[in-house]
């Protein structure tokens, strides 16, 4: 999205109704040149009503991510460790962007947002379904040296540290699905994808991507196949993209400074109590094999614990979770 097109969004993001010629006027471009631009704007999901009477408008408001209402709202300790920060009107992937830039040994987290992802992506290669400034696509990078704690049982921390901001924001009832699954009612409210890069120091870049649904259109809703809720339905109400996002940074940056010190165990307590599969019937599969038995937590690594019907427990550290429908008696 060039410079002039993120222009006229900025313009119409607030709803207000403009006359042709005043907006031109604004941008210091030609009516065609708007034309063009309104049509474009349509291959990002967003439609604009221009009315009889030569006036411009969206059909609601839209609010754009804003870098400096964000970073305005952390703790000054927060702040002062992010080395990069970007907010971007469209990317292939938040997680992919970052994981091609340089590796350098500057201290301190890059984070990244996109407004739009023509190429979100879930765990296992799964599309993310990703309209224009209706969700959050956040990523965010740091290095790992290769002495610091194991990365075991990161996704999971960074599952808790997303609850807990959901839960400052006003989100009540958030469950985690191992190993990445942010959940509302057995609903996909979110989800967490960490992607690694090697270097020749033997420090690793480790990339964490959080996609969470703020507002879902009816319609980009209808293609997503599995159940699903957003955060205004959770909240009842229209939620401030900003100020979540600024939630997030504040304690997925603070979980990872606590996660590089003292590993998953710091956060286990607080994962288990909000377990969305804790006694549940579940089936795992591998690479190799499917195995079905009843979750009965993790252990200190962040592994899964499933209790087989031989009464045996067998550990997992990957693999794809469902929870085993139960069915009325006869």
């Amino acid at each position: 999205m060039h410079i002039k097109l993120t222009q006229l969004l900025e313009c119409l993001s607030t709803g207000e109704r403009f006359e042709l010629p005043a907006l031109t006027e604004r941008l210091t471009v030609s009516e065609s040149d708007v034309s063009c631009w309104l049509e474009e704007l349509m291959h990002y999901g967003i439609s604009v009503s221009q009315s009889a009477d030569n006036t411009i408008q969206l059909p609601e408001p839209l609010e754009l991510l804003n870098a400096e209402c964000i970073q305005q709202s952390l703790s000054p300790a927060i702040r002062e460790s992010i080395a990069a920060f970007s907010i971007h009107p469209s990317l292939p992937s938040t997680n992919q962007y970052l994981l091609d830039q340089p590796i350098t040994s500057q201290e301190g987290y890059h984070v990244c947002f996109a407004e739009y992802q023509t190429q979100g992506r879930g765990r296992q290669g799964r599309k993310w379904h990703s309209p224009f400034a209706k969700h959050v696509y956040l990523s965010l990078s740091c290095l790992w040296e290769k002495h610091g704690a194991p990365l075991t049982g990161l996704s999971l921390a960074i599952g808790v540290a997303v609850a807990d901001a959901l839960k400052i924001y006003g989100a009540q009832d958030i469950q985690l699905k191992w190993p990445n699954d942010i959940l509302w009612s057995d609903k996909k409210l979110g989800g967490i994808l960490i992607e690694l890069r090697q270097s020749n120091t033997g420090a690793q870049k480790v990339v964490i991507g959080i996609g969470l649904n703020i507002a879902m259109p009816s319609d980009v809703g209808a293609a997503v196949t599995q159940p699903w809720v957003d955060l205004n339905t959770v909240i009842g109400q229209p939620c401030r993209r900003n100020i979540v996002a600024s939630l997030l940074v504040e304690h997925l940056v603070s979980a990872l400074q606590q996660f590089q010190q003292q590993g998953f165990a710091a956060f286990a307590p607080q994962w288990s109590s909000i377990d969305a599969l804790a006694g549940e019937k579940v089936t795992i599969s591998t690479a190799s094999h499917s195995v079905q038995g009843r979750a009965v937590g993790v252990d200190a690594q962040g592994g899964l614990i499933l209790a087989l019907p031989s009464g045996e427990q067998q550990r997992f550290y990957s693999g794809e979770l469902v929870k085993v429908r139960k069915t009325s008696p006869e």
